[in-house]
């Protein structure tokens, strides 16, 4: 079996220290999934997106053995299938690992699965454990501007579309805090966008496209090969 891994499992020497047994498939994006950082590493389902990620194949035990430090049993991650661009442009099936809701709302040193991973990396601070994937970027062949974890999420969804005049209601989420930090109702494009810009976040389409939008671009990342 294929599996995706995207943060600390993208570098060569940590991924086989763990897995003796798995095999290095190349890298490649994981497709319709953004790369966030609500305490460590996670991506989130958004259309549109990609995240840069290295293939490794391995055996169900080795799957098992990455459950457990991923924290699976106890409800850090989670397994999700996951289709993948691979560097030869061919789409493939994977799994990856997801955080799961509850986890994703608490900060990562309240959780018994730190202690799981017993990486000083990680207890030591967020800062060393991003530098630890970025090696893995580089390794893996992507450009260090690759790494573009979303910092705010904005959702677009109709509020009254039968009058001449739609209006829409904008939402922008905070990723790290985890809440909501914007909501205004507007059919205005050009006052929408002076209200989310502070976000690093612009609709460019000139209409009101229904969806999600996010402070990174919509452009396929094209891996340094």
């Amino acid at each position: 079996m294929i599996y995706a891994g995207y943060g600390r499992n993208m570098p060569y020497d940590i991924m086989v220290a763990r897995r003796p047994d798995s095999k290095d498939l190349g890298s490649g994006v994981i497709l319709d999934y953004a790369l966030c950082f609500p305490h460590y590493a996670d991506i989130l389902f958004v259309p549109g997106q990609v995240t840069p990620t290295r293939l490794w194949k391995i055996s169900e035990r080795g799957l098992k053995s990455l459950d457990i430090q991923e924290g699976v049993d106890i409800g850090s991650y989670k397994r999700v299938n996951v289709s993948v661009a691979d560097k030869d442009g061919r789409e493939v099936r994977a799994i990856a690992y997801a955080m799961t809701e509850d986890y994703r709302n608490v900060r990562g040193e309240k959780s018994g699965a730190i202690d799981r991973f017993n990486s000083r990396e990680m207890v030591n601070g967020v800062n060393r454990y991003q530098e630890i994937i970025k090696d893995g970027y580089r390794e893996s062949g992507f450009a260090q501007s690759d790494f573009q974890p979303l910092s705010h999420i904005l959702l677009c969804k109709p509020t009254n579309v039968k009058t001449r005049t739609p209006e829409y209601q904008f939402d922008v989420w905070d990723v790290e805090k985890k809440s909501s930090v914007l909501t205004t109702i507007t059919g205005n494009l050009k006052a929408a966008n002076k209200d989310i810009e502070q976000f690093g976040i612009r609709i460019d389409t000139g209409r009101f496209p229904e969806g999600v939008y996010t402070n990174r671009n919509l452009e396929h990342l094209t891996p340094e090969f």
